[in-house]
């Protein structure tokens, strides 16, 4: 589906703006992105967590050490879930129950076909012979899932301009799943607009 995707070290700054995409699964996994726009106007993906068949105070806690480290790495302690808002498709519900745990969701803006071709655009391909495009979205080699996930998108055999939907196989807790991808699509939707509110919901 992505004939180029532009994956490379990058330093985070602390000054930056941070947020998180965000995709609710139970059987299927929670999946979350970390991402940024940085000065230089891209946008990049520094981190991920996906996990199935596990409470939301534990997605919670293990999303919580992801952030741990990065803020060790931009040398900023005080950074925290609190600097961050959550762009999500979900409910009511467990908008609340995430809210209770820190975790303020945006609704996300779920057009599918588009917010796939704006990954297509902003991924480039300067490996085009005839029309090559520098990328404009950089994902972190540490972003194993997410990477091994864009990989195996295809297209929808009934409508080409959409992915074919990409579920963990039944009694499998793990794989690769399209939960990753949703989790970027809803970010970076959301990053081009202007950043999630941080310590409020709209659900």
């Amino acid at each position: 589906f992505y004939p180029h995707l532009p994956v490379e070290e990058f330093r985070c700054r602390k000054h930056w703006r941070y947020a998180a995409g965000f995709d609710h699964g139970y059987a299927h996994n929670t999946a979350i992105v970390l991402g940024t726009q940085g000065d230089d106007g891209k946008y990049y993906i520094v981190d991920e967590h996906a996990k199935n068949k596990t409470a939301i105070k534990h997605h919670v806690e293990m999303f919580k050490e992801r952030i741990a480290l990065r803020a060790t790495e931009m040398k900023n302690p005080k950074f925290s879930i609190k600097d961050l808002g959550f762009i999500a498709a979900g409910h009511d519900a467990i908008a609340a129950s995430y809210a209770h745990c820190g975790f303020w969701l945006n609704k996300a803006r779920i057009q599918r076909v588009a917010g796939w071709a704006l990954l297509r655009e902003l991924f480039g391909n300067p490996y085009d012979k005839d029309h090559p495009t520098e990328p404009r979205l950089i994902i972190h080699p540490r972003c194993v899932k997410l990477i091994a996930a864009l990989r195996e998108l295809r297209h929808d055999d009934h409508h080409p301009e959409d992915t074919a939907k990409m579920n963990l196989a039944p009694g499998k807790d793990a794989g690769v799943s399209d939960d990753l991808p949703d989790s970027v699509r809803y970010l970076i939707m959301s990053l081009v607009q202007g950043f999630a509110r941080v310590g409020k919901t709209n659900f």
